[in-house]
């Protein structure tokens, strides 16, 4: 499963819920997928096919979904070859702990049952965890995507072309 992050549209007050309801629209046609949850702060599907090309997409991860108490065995999972690690945590329900509660007993047990070294500055390895309701989301990719808003659900632009590398530029950075 997937999960995928929105940003700009949180900000849009009145018109959130067209706003997402296009997005939605959008994933659907572009990736084909089948399952698809709103989680309200991002959406969790069934594909990543072209997620990277959609406009209104700040972000997408691969998740490993888990109980609360399965968040410690789940994470080490993600563990390979890696040599040092971070882990970083944000809930969006407060049904649990703390975000840095879950970072320091994670970072402790990892550490106790690898042969992995914290570096929370430089690491080979980050794990995420993200609290959504009732449910633990365990990550370590961030794939960052295009961002800004939906297609389809903003005015017309009109672009003069003087230069048309730049133009164009000039015309995907105001999507």
């Amino acid at each position: 499963m997937y999960l995928v992050r929105f940003g700009e549209i949180f900000t849009k007050g009145k018109n959130r819920d067209k706003f997402l309801e296009t997005l939605k629209e959008n994933i659907k046609i572009i990736t084909g997928c089948k399952e698809f949850v709103n989680l309200r702060t991002c959406y969790l599907i069934d594909t990543c096919k072209d997620l990277d090309k959609i406009p209104g997409i700040v972000s997408y991860s691969e998740v490993l979904i888990c109980d609360f108490k399965e968040i410690n065995q789940t994470a080490l999972k993600l563990i390979h070859n890696e040599k040092t690690f971070r882990v970083r945590a944000n809930r969006s329900t407060k049904v649990y702990k703390t975000s840095n509660e879950i970072e320091k007993e994670l970072g402790e047990f990892i550490v106790n049952n690898t042969n992995l070294k914290v570096d929370l500055d430089n690491p080979e390895l980050t794990i995420y965890g993200s609290i959504i309701k009732n449910k633990a989301y365990i990550y370590k990719n961030k794939i960052k995507c295009i961002g800004g808003l939906p297609v389809g659900c903003e005015a017309e632009v009109l672009i003069k072309v003087n230069d048309e590398r730049l133009s164009t530029v000039a015309g995907f950075l105001m999507l």
